[in-house]
């Protein structure tokens, strides 16, 4: 298990060609799915963490209105340097949004003020992160009152201790669930998790 930040970010600096190439099509439906729940094209200041090589952020480009922003956060200077070409390549495709990739540790967005954002993704990230309670306090800190935030994960519920790290990180920093079935997150029902 990697323990530390400049662990994880050497982790996927040196596997971000393999991600992108074999991994990031197939996990791109979760993203895609969460984005949508989230109503992600409804808002105007998105951040993405975890952004990775950059598909779900460049899909998003071309479907985005032009008067929002959008931050997508990677902790691998390699994989957003795959994402920056994937959007220079794809650039005549997409409308003309604020957007920069952002090299940032998803536990520390000091670069994003308080209360600045509506919408936040994190399609799996929370389970690769060393301090899983540090960044949904940063998530918590960087979205505005009442918007919403967004995170998959990776596992089967039988073999995943991340529900209970992702119940106690929502239970340490105030955040009331809606039911405390499955470590605190409502899997078996899909309207209380869209909710």
């Amino acid at each position: 298990m990697l323990k530390s930040t400049d662990q994880i970010r050497g982790y996927w600096n040196e596997y971000s060609k393999t991600y992108q190439l074999q991994l990031e099509p197939v996990y791109f439906q979760a993203a895609l799915c969460l984005s949508t729940m989230l109503k992600v094209q409804e808002k105007k200041n998105i951040i993405e963490v975890g952004c990775g090589p950059g598909l779900l952020s460049v899909y998003l480009l071309a479907k985005l209105p032009s008067d929002c922003k959008y931050t997508s956060i990677d902790i691998a200077e390699d994989m957003l340097e795959i994402a920056r070409k994937c959007k220079e390549e794809k650039k005549h495709q997409l409308n003309d949004v604020d957007h920069s990739f952002v090299r940032g540790d998803a536990e520390n967005l000091d670069f994003i003020p308080d209360e600045s954002a509506d919408v936040y993704l994190g399609s799996l990230v929370l389970h690769l992160t060393a301090n899983p309670h540090k960044l949904i306090q940063e998530a918590k800190r960087v979205l505005k009152k009442g918007c919403c935030l967004g995170f998959t994960v990776l596992g089967k519920l039988e073999n995943n201790s991340i529900f209970k790290i992702v119940h106690d990180a929502f239970d340490k920093n105030g955040i009331d669930l809606p039911h405390k079935s499955s470590g605190g997150l409502p899997l078996n029902d899909r309207e209380s998790l869209i909710q």
